[in-house]
């Protein structure tokens, strides 16, 4: 009898994984997840093995490996300058911003900013000129706003604003004016992208009783139906090693970037493997393509450096062996992807390196910056700044050789 339930068993799992490529199995009385894919062998936790793991949700198309090129980059030339968050009165200037955490942009080249702490998005046009104020301070009314973490423009005519303090995505039309709003518990982070059929797609954490994982996650629009499209493993940890959830992310710790690309297309990375992930949300399908990149090791130097600058919030924390591939990713308005490099910490005044996809994900070439760009839009980069008085600003800097 034990044998025969044994057998079943077992042709159960061969069946499904011929259809669908991929099982899933959660026990009831486990916080584990165990899958058994035809990408990988046998049967066992999901992080034994430190990869990547999909759902059936999606279907995983591999590209060709991009082999990158090892000359020096092209420096990009900036040809112009505009201030933006700044309001000329008869005694000089004044800052508008306190905290920002989120800039896009739209089809006229208006520019959106997510104030933090003023819990405002503030529109200007492409000169700098303030032309209005969406959303208002409140606690969970239509249109109220806390602390405004990310935005994005869809189309021609929607905003997306993810509140992190409401835990909600509300949407609005171009003009301020409010719609919707979704509530997202779980996001962690300030990733999130919708597409033409207003389904949601965001970044969260899975915890089990000495692991976590990254996540990419889809819902409907209301936030009801969601699946797990991905789980990217981060790290173990047990009493001896704390993480410090809602911290700092220590940027030698594995973590899930996001670029909206399209009103259908969005690319992620896990920061510690040398793959772009680009999501085709019409055909749900997520195409891999792998960079012709080497694991670049932590010096002793470094890693001492790194633990002194945050041994206060970094307690009990232990870095990986070498340094992640990317700090950010980015997409401008014709879907091309700038994944920007992580810099060693020790360097102060170097260029940040930024390779440039196409939105098929084919290399195109190596740019270098001064800056750290927070957005790169109509061929202008916009980074963060201060003004004479110490007042946070935004300069859009107009690129020559894009």
């Amino acid at each position: 009898m034990k044998n025969s339930r044994r057998f079943k068993f077992i042709l159960l799992v061969v069946i499904m994984v011929v259809f669908s490529g991929t099982l899933w199995l959660v026990y009831k009385n486990s916080t584990k997840f165990h899958f058994l894919t035809s990408f990988s062998s046998g049967v066992g936790q999901l992080s034994e093995n430190n990869k990547t793991h999909f759902l059936p949700g999606f279907r995983r198309i591999n590209q060709p490996s991009q082999s990158i090129r090892n000359d020096e980059p092209e420096p990009l030339i900036f040809s112009g300058e505009t201030i933006i968050g700044m309001e000329e009165k008869a005694k000089g200037s004044i800052g508008l911003l306190s905290c920002l955490r989120s800039i896009d942009v739209d089809n006229d080249k208006n520019i959106y900013l997510a104030d933090y702490k003023q819990s405002q998005i503030f529109k200007f046009d492409p000169g700098g000129t303030l032309l209005a104020s969406i959303g208002k301070e409140g606690a969970g009314g239509p249109g109220d706003s806390l602390q405004p973490a990310a935005l994005f423009i869809r189309d021609k005519h929607d905003l997306f604003v993810y509140d992190s303090q409401l835990q909600r995505l509300s949407f609005f039309d171009i003009s301020g004016k409010f719609n919707d709003c979704t509530k997202l518990f779980d996001l962690f982070g300030d990733w999130v992208f919708i597409d033409g059929k207003h389904r949601v797609f965001y970044r969260t954490m899975e915890y089990t009783t000495d692991e976590s994982f990254d996540a990419l996650v889809k819902t409907s629009k209301d936030g009801n139906k969601k699946e797990l499209l991905a789980s990217f493993f981060r790290k173990k940890f047990d009493q001896n090693k704390t993480i410090i959830a809602g911290g700092i992310i220590d940027p030698y710790f594995p973590s899930l970037y996001f670029a909206n690309m399209s009103p259908d297309h969005f690319v992620f990375v896990n920061n510690m493997e040398p793959i772009l992930y680009i999501v085709d949300t019409t055909k749900d399908t997520i195409a891999l393509v792998p960079l012709d990149l080497k694991p670049i090791p932590i010096s002793t130097e470094e890693k001492k450096a790194y633990e002194y600058s945050y041994k206060n919030q970094l307690q009990n924390m232990h870095l990986e062996s070498y340094r992640p591939y990317f700090y950010k990713i980015l997409a401008d308005n014709r879907g091309r992807i700038f994944a920007v490099r992580l810099k060693n910490c020790l360097d102060k005044v170097g260029d940040w390196k930024i390779d440039m996809f196409s939105p098929q994900g084919e290399y195109l070439r190596s740019v270098r910056s001064p800056y750290l760009p927070e957005a790169i839009k109509y061929d202008s980069m916009y980074i963060t700044a201060t003004d004479d008085a110490g007042e946070p600003i935004i300069k859009k800097l107009t690129i020559t050789n894009l």
